[in-house]
């Protein structure tokens, strides 16, 4: 018989935040630097790793402000990536409550899925 679970603690959290932090400099620090090579979209990865540790509304405000900056830096489609990058986290926040698993193959699923769902809707 197993006690009660433990609460993730202020490292755990701690981390979460300077991976988001280095992913958002990675999207504007390393992908200048990748030219017409692949489309590495660093944003809505940071997005979604912390969508999947937050409840479903603090997702999508994390979503929209992410969105609100990316979207500060192409002022002809203003609005669009943070409406769409909401809707990635708050899908992502609430898909992850109902898979439960750590998986590796479902994350990369998560990754691809979202990045494909942003791609589509930024089109």
């Amino acid at each position: 018989m197993r006690g009660p679970q433990p609460t993730p603690g202020l490292g755990s959290a701690l981390r979460a935040w300077l991976g988001f932090a280095l992913l958002i400099t990675a999207q504007f620090g390393v992908r200048p630097l990748l030219g017409d090579g692949p489309s590495v979209d660093f944003a809505v990865i940071a997005v979604l790793f912390s969508a999947v540790r937050l409840r479903p509304g603090l997702a999508a405000v994390a979503g929209f402000a992410t969105g609100v900056v990316l979207d500060a830096l192409a002022p002809g489609n203003f609005g669009a990536s943070a409406l769409v990058l909401s809707l990635v986290a708050y899908g992502a926040s609430w898909l992850k409550a109902v898979f439960f698993a750590d998986h590796v193959a479902l994350t990369g699923l998560f990754v691809f899925g979202a990045k494909w769902l942003f791609d589509v809707a930024m089109t």
